[in-house]
């Protein structure tokens, strides 16, 4: 969560430098200690929710949220597919999973980039379980894919 933990570093009283390194310190922390790491960033009215080191400690793509829903929600969600991913499980576009999020909703994914590197878009269903909504926000996961 580089931008929200660098921000509030810096409002705490920490040089920009200090911030920096904390962050360096926390992403390496949660490489070691899950294999991974998720950051977001805000940018007007969109946000970039994504993962780095699925690639280089799974073997398989990193993910990317775009959807603006609660960091914590995301980071429960990475969480729960790299936990997938480790007890074997892969994540491939054009399928529909289930039992990463609560009340029978699926997921599903679709290839994206991010910052120049592949990563799977992770879809989210609007508040009627579809993962094909038109709603203004839901029908923004499928758009700026970077293809």
């Amino acid at each position: 969560m580089s931008d929200c933990v660098i921000g509030k570093d810096i409002s705490e009283g920490f040089s920009i430098e200090e911030a920096l390194k904390r962050l360096n310190e926390t992403r390496q922390k949660n490489i070691e200690e899950f294999g991974y790491f998720a950051e977001f960033v805000v940018g007007g009215d969109t946000v970039n929710y994504h993962t780095h080191g699925v690639l280089e400690n799974f073997d398989h793509p990193d993910f990317q949220i775009v959807l603006n829903i609660d960091p914590k929600t995301a980071n429960w969600i990475f969480h729960d597919m790299v936990e997938k991913i480790k007890s074997g499980d892969r994540f491939e576009p054009g399928k529909v999973y289930s039992g990463i999020l609560g009340n029978g909703y699926n997921i599903a994914v679709t290839p994206a980039m991010e910052s120049n590197r592949d990563v799977l878009r992770v879809i989210l269903p609007d508040d009627s379980g579809s993962l094909e909504s038109s709603e203004k926000d839901y029908a923004l996961q499928l758009e700026n894919l970077g293809f």
